[in-house]
């Protein structure tokens, strides 16, 4: 599995870069991160060969690519081994060729790993709708008036963290590791999301404002727009909308505290606006 993503990145121009592998771990205190020093792609695929991970994450969100892995614990997925994880794969599309078939390649990965939800995201439309951080988000993105707060509680000796509630922007990001919510305008939707998902793949199938919707094996392609979501307003807002309605029984709404999308453009970076 791992073979197929190295010949990929080399697609992408990044085979001769080195890497971190960073590995989640759970312990007595919960979840952690371990990481190692900058190595080529051959010495990190003996490690996750190894550590027999079958699932893993390509990141190419940062300047300096990255790949992550997680155990998970044997309690967290009953009936899952508690080696390699679930596949978790992203890909942003400010880092892809326009000849590349990332299609194929995520299909290649649903077919060989444990699948549970694949995309394709505008990085800087994402960053926005999920930066909590008020001092970031005033001195990128503008005024925060509207937002709701949210407290964030962390362990003694640390302060509690007061930052922004975007858990109803259509760009959030919800759910946990292991039963993530996302929306996306490409998503390739494998096994294990049916799992968790309060939606069925029949109502799935039956909703008419997909642009294509292919049922394979493996996965399950659904394609709601023609391009990465670029903005939570207007017609991008209301299919996004629909999205969180179908596929996990939630809402959305920009901006934030109105109660639906709006139909003119709402704040974000001067680059996403239309």
């Amino acid at each position: 599995m791992f073979r197929s993503s190295t010949q990929f990145w080399e697609k992408l121009g990044l085979g001769v870069e080195r890497y971190r592998l960073f590995r989640k771990v759970f312990n007595e205190h919960g979840e952690d991160w371990e990481w190692t020093e900058l190595l080529p792609l051959s010495e990190i695929e003996k490690m996750l060969i190894q550590a027999n991970a079958t699932s893993f994450r390509l990141d190419c969100n940062y300047k300096r690519p990255f790949i992550s892995y997680s155990e998970v614990p044997d309690s967290s997925l009953p009936g899952l081994p508690s080696t390699g994880g679930l596949g978790s794969l992203g890909l942003t599309s400010d880092r892809m060729p326009a000849s590349l078939d990332y299609g194929e390649f995520f299909a290649h990965m649903a077919s060989i790993g444990r699948l549970c939800l694949a995309s394709v995201s505008c990085p800087l439309y994402i960053g926005w709708q999920i930066t909590t951080d008020k001092k970031s988000y005033v001195r990128k993105y503008g005024s925060i008036d509207e937002f709701r707060d949210m407290i964030t509680k962390r362990p003694f000796p640390l302060d509690d963290l007061d930052e922004l509630d975007t858990s109803l922007n259509p760009g959030s990001r919800r759910g946990t590791q292991f039963q993530p919510q996302s929306i996306s305008s490409e998503m390739w939707i494998g096994p294990h999301f049916w799992t968790y998902a309060p939606c069925t793949k029949e109502e799935v199938l039956a909703a008419d404002f997909f642009i294509e919707k292919r049922d394979t094996a493996h996965y399950l392609y659904l394609k709601s727009w023609p391009h990465p979501f670029t903005r939570p307003d207007g017609e991008q807002g209301r299919v996004q909308q629909k999205l969180w309605r179908l596929l996990y029984k939630q809402d959305c709404e920009w901006p934030p505290g109105s109660g639906g999308i709006s139909d003119v453009p709402v704040g974000g970076p001067p680059e996403l606006m239309p």
